[in-house]
């Protein structure tokens, strides 16, 4: 999706909150071949930091544009996320933290797992497909 994003003439800013998913941006092995010298620095404290990895992101974005998107100013932040990835996001928006980090709109993928509890009412979520919110 992000090729046809960026094609269209949208910013797409990519964020890997998962442990396995950092471990593989670092690891020059299948499934996927990752690059271990770019992203050796990384350090991934476990999936739970999921919810802050997200919600930073999105503040980030928000509040620093000029920076993270050379100069660009966003009109919309569309959090999107697959899998578990999908679930946290789901439950981000539950608690009412996405607003908070600018992330009002929502595309949701596959879901396989429930949402869990919101702990915090620190960060934000997302949702995608017939599920996706303003």
């Amino acid at each position: 999706m992000h090729d046809e994003l960026i094609r269209q003439g949208y910013a797409y800013v990519a964020v890997s909150a998962q442990f396995v998913g950092v471990n593989q941006l670092k690891s020059s092995g299948p499934p996927a071949p990752g690059d271990p010298v770019r992203y050796a620095s990384l350090v991934h404290p476990g999936d739970s930091y999921s919810y802050d990895i997200f919600s930073q992101a999105g503040q980030a974005i928000r509040d620093n544009a000029q920076l993270v998107l050379g100069g660009l100013h966003p009109n919309r932040l569309i959090a999107m996320g697959e899998s578990q990835s999908a679930a946290r996001l789901v439950n981000l928006r539950r608690c009412g933290a996405a607003a908070r980090c600018g992330l009002r709109w929502f595309l949701i993928g596959s879901r396989v797992a429930r949402a869990r509890r919101c702990r915090s009412h620190r960060f934000p979520v997302s949702r995608s497909g017939a599920d996706a919110h303003p």
